[in-house]
Order: C-alpha cells, then structure tokens, then sequence
C-alpha cells in the first residue's frame, strides 16, 4: 500500500475547501467519508441522496476533519492551512487546476518546481503532510475502497 493508500485509508472525515466539479465530493462521499465543504456562503455538510449533492448549511466549522482538500490559488493557502491546524487534520491535500503552466485542466495537479516547493514547505511548516501528485476523486476510485459510514 502507497503512503496516499494509507492516508486515505486512515480518513474519515474530509473538509473540501472548492472542488473542481460534483465529482469530487461525490467520489468522497460513495467511498464512505464524511465530508463538509467551506464556501464563501459558510460551512456545509454534504450527502448523497437519490444520487444528487445535498447540501447541508451547518452553523460552524465541523469538530474534526484528518484530511484536508483544497482547490484555491496558491495566495489563499495560508488561511486554509489554519483552518486545517485548526481542525486536527493530518494531511493537507492541494490541486492547482492545472495541466502545464499555460493549461488548465479541472483535474490537473500540475506545479512548477519553485511552487511545488514553496506549497510543500508551507504546509509542512504547518505540521500537515502534503499530498498533490494526483486528483482525489482518481486516487479513491482507484483505491475502490467503502468505509462503513460513521454516525455524524
């Protein structure tokens, strides 16, 4: 098992901050997590129900997530990696959105070198262990892992 394997496997609760489509969340939620977003409009709980996103407002920030994702730009990290501190979680998870430097792509993963290592060193200066090499709703399907679902 690869060290994303493991960490996946470890999570249960998952805080998405933006995602580049439903097919994020959703392919969080069939694999059995649970999983709360952070919109500009506040925090959310999501669920699948009759094979639609359902969208929970929730009054605060969830009590505890072990992996945190995010699909902001570069600039936002440093509030977000205080959010993920702030929730206890582990891993910090981060898609740029981009295939090259000049393409985006919704489930592009690419950096360059010299921002690669500027993210990794922020996020592990926070105490979280980076993870960007692949697309999270990828690496779950390729997991073809279900958690038994924990109660909320």
């Amino acid at each position: 098992m690869n060290s994303i394997d493991q960490l996946l496997e470890e999570a249960d609760k998952v805080l998405m901050i933006d995602w580049p489509g439903e097919d994020c969340p959703r392919s969080m939620l069939r694999a059995g997590f649970t999983v709360f977003g952070q919109e500009p409009s506040g925090w959310l709980r999501y669920e699948l129900k009759h094979r639609q996103l359902q969208k929970h407002s929730m009054a605060s920030p969830p009590a505890h997530a072990d992996l945190v994702f995010c699909y902001r730009p570069v600039e936002e990290l440093p509030d977000y990696l205080e959010t993920a501190r702030k929730l206890g979680a582990k891993v910090f998870w981060y898609q740029s959105g981009l295939a090259s430097a000049k393409t985006e792509y919704l489930r592009g993963c690419w950096l360059s070198e010299e921002t690669r290592t500027k993210v990794r060193r922020m996020v592990e200066d926070a105490g979280l262990i980076y993870i960007d090499e692949v697309y999270i709703g990828d690496a779950v399907r390729a997991m073809d892992i279900c958690k038994p679902r924990q109660p909320l």
